[in-house]
């Protein structure tokens, strides 16, 4: 990848940035990497596989985290076009963060924008509701965006801030019987460390 790096997910969900956290995320070196290409569209990994069981009970931190994960794959396939209406998108993500998501894809695309390269993550969940039978999880994560950029499809010079890690909290939850993420923060670089 040439020219400077930049964080297509910050410009995209620049609109929708609305939850502040003080804390910085951690990670420990023996934590593996999610990393999500968004080279081109043949490039499209598969979502992560859904609980083979219908219950959002059985391991309900794993199927949260699946859901988070599914939705940043969608939106790194999404970025790709710049298009909001992108099929994937409802598929791990509902409600305010699916607006927001559209909203942020949509803003990119009105700029003669699109995104490409591959950002990591680290979910973790942080919160949950109920021991037993939770409804709603918080993930946190430290995505790092230091491989990612937008660039103009005109083939003009654009000029953005570098990627890095950012804290992500996503908000996850049953929706139709199915976690879904339904609120997603994007914090700026050097919200958290890895």
């Amino acid at each position: 990848m040439t020219g400077q790096t930049t964080s297509p997910w910050r410009h995209a969900l620049a609109l929708a940035v609305l939850l502040t956290v003080a804390a910085g995320c951690t990670g420990t070196a023996n934590e593996p990497d999610v990393v999500l290409p968004t080279e081109s569209p043949s490039a499209n990994p598969s979502s992560p596989a859904p609980s083979p069981t219908n219950d959002p009970y059985d391991d309900p931190h794993q199927q949260a985290i699946d859901a988070y994960l599914g939705t940043q794959e969608a939106f790194s396939q999404a970025i790709i076009a710049a298009d909001p209406d992108h099929p994937e998108l409802t598929v791990h993500t509902a409600g305010r963060a699916l607006d927001l998501l559209r909203d942020g894809l949509t803003s990119v695309r009105d700029k003669g924008l699109r995104g490409r390269g591959a950002a990591t993550f680290r979910p973790e969940v942080d919160q949950w509701d109920d021991l037993e039978r939770p409804t709603t999880i918080i993930i946190r994560d430290c995505m790092d965006t230091s491989n990612t950029e937008l660039y103009s499809v005109s083939g003009e010079p654009y000029e953005d801030e570098p990627g890095g890690l950012r804290l992500v909290i996503a908000t996850v939850e049953i929706v139709d019987g199915t976690w879904k993420v339904t609120g997603l923060g994007v914090h700026g670089v050097g919200t958290c460390e890895r």
